[in-house]
Formats: structure tokens, C-alpha cells, sequence
């Protein structure tokens, strides 16, 4: 196991400092030996954080670590690929103006890098999905009070999701899979590891989008919702798609369509190359999780859980489409995110699907959960159970 270091917060900063100014100079122009030349030192910091320091907490770490190869596969598509000051622009930009601000403003371009790289679902570039939530209508101060009231509601549901965590016996290490000790624990493990990562991720959301409205940053409509309804989420496609739940599988999509040479490649018309086009995308993402992993554990675990989640939420979606296309089950066709939603299909049809939802995230959840049992993420050290709940209660 290497030896790790004390996360360096500074050099953290720094690197993101460079990423920005990076797709802020870059430009048509930029030859790919200057490309790469910015881009090595970037992607070897990244390893650095990632596989020799440590901030002390398995779950910040884990955190951290995913959110350091996101921001890696950012710069990847920003500096080597995307073409940033001709090949994306304001969605509501007339096709014909595309690549007219190739000579703006130094500081023009610094506020567009800005934008682009702490806007990773694209929101009001050429870029943005159409299956986003519909934007926000309210004025500043209602949206702000809306979003300091799901934050703190957000907060209260993941912190009694996280006591239900360290309550969990089956999550505290006594084994070293959450399947391990019967469906009631199983159930309840994944149950709540599931919500407080949700609700984690929604109290950042709320209070990032409170902040910047409120101090005029940016304005209500390009704060949608994170999530979208679960009663959308039907089948695995929606879920990860059209519920909006995975800003970095967003990311690994455009990277891929850019790839291909195009913005939107037509997935529903060519359902083979969809699924290859798919699969990719979460193989992309596992390894992306993996770097969550490998700095939460120290070392790379030999389940890969994080990197085999998502090579099955892949192959969930692809069976999915291969079943209801030989069914003819309404909206079976593979859309891309960037297409309009397909036709609501029928009641029971939907029942069906929640039901397949719930069972399939049961069963591959685990394998997200388990390097968290292994790493010591959860248990009674970890803070409030239900227990010492109960027995602050009598005390009181």
C-alpha cells in the first residue's frame, strides 16, 4: 500500500484554478502539443490526490476522490477534445451566430470557462439535455427561501438516514456484504445508504443554488432540480436519465457524443450502436467511482464494487431495451439524453417497472455499499444510532 499524505486542500484548488484558465485559453488555435502539455499536469495531480493522500475520513475521501476523476474527465473533454469557444454556445444562440464569440474578450472568456466548468448538466448551453426538470418560475426571494427550506429538510432526512446507517448491523463490519445478513438488514441497508447520498447531494445542491441566486450570481432558472419525480423512474434507462440522478454519467455522455463526431447521435434509430454507445458511457463512469474507491480504501479493492455498479446499470439498461423492443412496449426505444421523452406508456406497464426498479437496486446496490463496510464508513463509531438515541431519551 503506498504511503499517504495529508490531503493538500491548496494544490486541490490550484488544479481547478488551472483546469478553468485552461478552456479559458484554449481555442481552435491551441495545437495538440499544447493541449497536452496542459493537460499532463493536471491529470498527474489528479493521480497524486487520488492514490497518495488521505483527508483522515473514508467517506470525505470517497467523496473526494470521485469527484477529483469527474473533474479529471472534465478537463479531458474541455482541453483535448471540445473545441470550447467554437463547438459550444448559449442553446438559445441562432445556429447561424455558432463560433461567433471565437475573438472574444480575454475576461468573456474566463466568465464562459467559469460557467461550463461548474456546470457540468449544461444548463443553458447547446449541451443541456432536454429531459432536465423544468426550471424554476419564482421570483429571487421566494426561490431562495424554497431552497433554504429543502436544504434543511434535505439535511434532517439524510441525518436520519445516516442513524439508520450506523444502526444497521449489517453495515457496521460484522460481515463484509450487507446481503450477508438477511433481506430485513439488506433492505434497510441499501434503503438508507441510498437516501443520504440523495440527500447529501440535494442539501449541497439547494444551498449552492441559494447562494448564487441570492448574491445575483446566476438566476432561478438555471438552478433546476436535481432530481426528477421517482414516478418517472420506471425502468433503470429513466432512472439514470430522465430522473436526472447522475450529473457524471451527463458529463461521460457528451464526451462520447464528441467522440462520435457528433452532438446528438441519433441512439433511438440505431439501438446496437446505442447500446455499445451506453455501455461505454457507464464503463466511464465506473471508473470514474473507482477513484472514490481506491482513495476511501487506500488501495484498490478487489470487489471493484463501484466499477462493477455500473458496468451492470449498463446491462440493465441494454436488457431492458432488448425486452420491450421484442415486447413493443411503449417508449422501449433507447433515447439519447439530448432527444425529447418518449409517449408515457400504460398503468400497469409503469407497476411493473417500479417494481423491476426497486428489485434491481436491491440486488446490485450491495455492490456500492460493501467497500464502505470494508473501508469503516459506517457502524456506531461513526456517530448517532438509534440506540443512543433511545437512551438520551430515558436520560432526559
Amino acid at each position: 500500500m503506498p504511503e499517504r499524505h495529508s490531503f493538500p486542500w491548496g494544490l486541490h484548488a490550484l488544479t481547478q484554478c488551472l483546469i478553468v484558465l485552461s478552456i479559458t485559453v484554449s481555442s481552435s488555435k491551441t495545437s495538440i502539443w499544447t493541449r497536452w502539455s496542459i493537460f499532463l499536469p493536471i491529470a498527474v495531480t489528479s493521480c497524486y490526490l487520488v492514490c497518495y493522500t488521505s483527508t483522515g475520513d473514508v467517506v470525505v475521501d470517497q467523496g473526494l476522490g470521485t469527484a477529483i476523476l469527474i473533474q479529471l474527465m472534465v478537463a479531458v473533454d474541455y482541453i483535448l477534445i471540445t473545441d470550447v469557444q467554437r463547438n459550444i454556445y448559449p442553446k438559445d444562440q441562432p445556429p447561424r451566430n455558432k463560433g461567433a464569440e471565437v475573438d472574444m474578450s480575454l475576461m468573456k472568456r474566463f466568465r464562459r470557462a467559469l460557467s461550463l466548468y461548474t456546470n457540468p448538466r449544461g444548463i443553458g448551453w447547446s449541451f443541456e439535455p432536454r429531459t432536465l426538470p423544468r426550471p424554476s418560475t419564482k421570483p429571487r426571494f421566494a426561490f431562495v427561501s424554497s431552497r433554504i427550506i429543502r436544504a434543511l429538510a434535505s439535511a434532517l432526512i439524510g441525518t436520519f438516514a445516516s442513524v439508520m446507517i450506523n444502526s444497521n448491523p449489517a453495515l457496521s463490519g460484522i460481515t463484509l456484504s450487507v446481503k450477508d445478513m438477511g433481506w430485513f438488514h439488506h433492505t434497510t441497508g441499501v434503503f438508507a445508504f441510498a437516501l443520504n447520498a440523495i440527500a447529501q447531494i440535494n442539501t449541497i445542491h439547494c444551498v449552492l443554488a441559494a447562494f448564487c441566486v441570492g448574491v445575483g450570481i446566476s438566476g432561478p432558472e438555471e438552478w433546476p432540480d436535481l432530481f426528477g419525480s421517482p414516478f418517472d423512474a420506471y425502468s433503470v434507462q429513466r432512472f439514470w436519465g430522465y430522473a436526472d440522478v447522475a450529473s457524471g454519467i451527463a458529463s461521460t455522455t457528451k464526451i462520447m457524443h464528441h467522440l462520435c463526431g457528433h452532438k446528438n447521435p441519433p441512439l433511438s434509430n440505431k439501438p446496437y450502436t446505442a447500446l455499445v454507445f451506453l455501455n461505454t458511457v457507464f464503463l466511464i463512469s465506473g471508473l470514474v467511482h473507482v477513484g472514490g474507491e481506491y482513495m476511501m480504501l487506500g488501495r484498490l479493492g478487489s470487489s471493484l464494487g463501484a466499477f462493477r455498479f455500473f458496468l451492470l446499470q449498463g446491462l440493465a439498461v441494454s436488457a431492458e431495451t432488448i425486452v420491450s423492443n421484442v415486447l413493443s412496449l411503449s417508449g422501449s426505444s433507447l433515447a439519447s439524453p439530448g432527444e425529447a421523452a418518449l409517449p408515457t406508456p400504460k398503468l400497469w406497464t409503469r407497476i411493473v417497472g417500479y417494481v423491476w426498479v426497486l428489485l434491481w437496486f436491491w440486488w446490485s446496490l450491495p455492490f456500492m455499499v460493501d467497500p464502505g463496510i470494508l473501508a469503516g464508513a459506517y457502524g456506531p463509531h461513526r456517530g448517532l444510532t438509534f440506540e443512543r438515541l433511545s437512551e438520551s431519551a430515558v436520560n432526559v
